[in-house]
């Protein structure tokens, strides 16, 4: 006689919790060399070698008809081809939405640049801090091309070198989105300029930062 009411107790309790259970969104990451997946240290067949790919994503929102509904709070997130645990970021917003466009700052703002080093995903034991420059780097992109070594540190938060990029990207899904970064044109384009080592803000910085906003698709 008791299996029943606890039988019905468990049954209820599992409706309660997918009922209130939170909408979530998963972005993941999916970093890519001319539409293959990057692996550290390992050649691609264009030669392209990534030894280091780290950056920032902030300040996340997403949007349904060009207006924002939900704005994710400390949003702060290091993502870190060495960690497979950064490559994925869980959104827990409530909201039963279609949402339309994800957008994202692809850096750290001016506001918690002037506060200094900071901790969890800002700490500066995490190789994204300039201790010199008082500042976070944006973006860090290290390996080489061909016989070619190149290292580009995009950082800066003051104008007129300000390298923090607004980014919006259309979606289709609001439970996942993933999120390709692709590298392969720029990379190339940067050494046919001769251009392999940015480690200061600054001109080139900053055209660096302008080219990877549509390197985010």
């Amino acid at each position: 006689m008791t299996r029943f009411p606890l039988f019905v107790c468990f049954f209820l309790l599992c409706i309660s919790v997918l009922v209130n259970a939170k909408p979530q969104t998963i972005i993941r990451i999916a970093a890519t060399l001319n539409g293959q997946s990057i692996e550290l240290n390992k050649p691609t067949t264009d030669d392209i070698t990534i030894e280091t790919l780290k950056f920032y994503i902030t300040n996340i929102k997403l949007l349904e008809n060009n207006a924002v509904k939900w704005t994710e709070k400390e949003s702060y997130h290091l993502i870190d081809l060495a960690d497979s645990t950064t490559m994925n970021i869980l959104l827990t917003h409530g909201k039963k939405r279609k949402f339309d466009a994800l957008e994202f700052d692809l850096g750290v703002d001016s506001l918690t640049n002037e506060k200094g080093a900071m901790g969890g995903d800002l700490d500066p034991l995490k190789g994204m801090y300039w201790s010199w420059q008082s500042g976070y780097i944006n973006f860090k992109l290290e390996g080489r091309f061909g016989g070619q070594r190149f290292e580009y540190h995009i950082g800066g938060y003051a104008y007129p070198n300000n390298t923090i990029r607004r980014i919006r990207i259309p979606i289709t899904n609001t439970k996942q989105v993933t999120l390709n970064p692709e590298l392969g044109k720029l990379i190339r384009k940067l050494n046919k300029k001769d251009v392999y080592k940015v480690l200061s803000p600054g001109k080139k910085a900053n055209i660096i930062a302008d080219s990877l906003t549509y390197c985010f698709k």
